[in-house]
């Protein structure tokens, strides 16, 4: 999940599993739709957990990244639940799997 401040939007995708390779081409689909619409991406905000292939990918971008501390987890459970009450509010066919 990825929250674009200038464009106060919230981003998604589904990844199977999470492994490093999966984050980073989840990452890289959401920083080309971004970037193909003209909204750079200047600076990440990330929990603790970072790959190395993804550290690499904001380096090759020019992309400033902090990672949380563990302590600050809790900061990010406002946002989380907002997110899942506007999943709650939408229509069910809105979503492509049955209800």
């Amino acid at each position: 999940m990825l929250y674009h401040f200038d464009t106060n939007t919230i981003h998604t995708v589904a990844i199977p599993n999470r492994q490093a390779a999966t984050i980073q081409n989840a990452w890289k689909n959401t920083f080309n739709n971004l970037i193909s619409k003209v909204y750079p991406i200047k600076h990440h905000i990330l929990d603790s957990e970072c790959s190395n292939d993804l550290k690499a990918a904001f380096v090759k971008y020019n992309i400033e990244y902090q990672l949380v501390s563990l302590a600050e987890h809790r900061v990010n459970a406002a946002f989380i639940n907002h997110l899942i009450a506007i999943f709650c509010s939408v229509d069910s066919q809105f979503f492509p799997w049955p209800s």
